[in-house]
Parts: C-alpha cells; sequence; structure tokens
C-alpha cells in the first residue's frame, strides 16, 4: 500500500476539534472573530493594507479546510 502525501501543516487541537464539528454538522459553519474599538478618525484603506500584511505574514490567520 503506497503511503498518502499530504501537503501543509499538523492542525492544532482546536482546529482538529473545529474540523469534526464542521464535518459532523456541515449546516452550521463556524468562523473565528474578533472585533477590535477603535477610537478617532479611521483610514480604511490603511487598516485593510495592515491587516492584509498580518495574514501574509501569519499562515494561521489564512487558515480553510477543505476535503
Amino acid at each position: 500500500m503506497q503511503a498518502e502525501i499530504t501537503s501543509g501543516y499538523k492542525l492544532s487541537p482546536q482546529q482538529t476539534h473545529l474540523w469534526t464539528l464542521q464535518h459532523e454538522l456541515p449546516q452550521m459553519p463556524r468562523r473565528a472573530h474578533c472585533l477590535i474599538t477603535i477610537e478617532g478618525e479611521l483610514n480604511v484603506k490603511v487598516l485593510h493594507r495592515a491587516v492584509e500584511t498580518v495574514a501574509q505574514r501569519h499562515d494561521a490567520l489564512r487558515l480553510t479546510f477543505q476535503r
């Protein structure tokens, strides 16, 4: 028997838990959310660019499950 080749990273226990929940209850999507309060004027373009930069730097922020 030939070993299956996979790519990517090993899932953390939390990611494994989310994967299991999604597999068992696909009608209930799960997403991680974050709320930040910003006071004062906001430059939306600069904020968007900053979030994109952080997401590019950290693989876990771009995580998607595919089967």
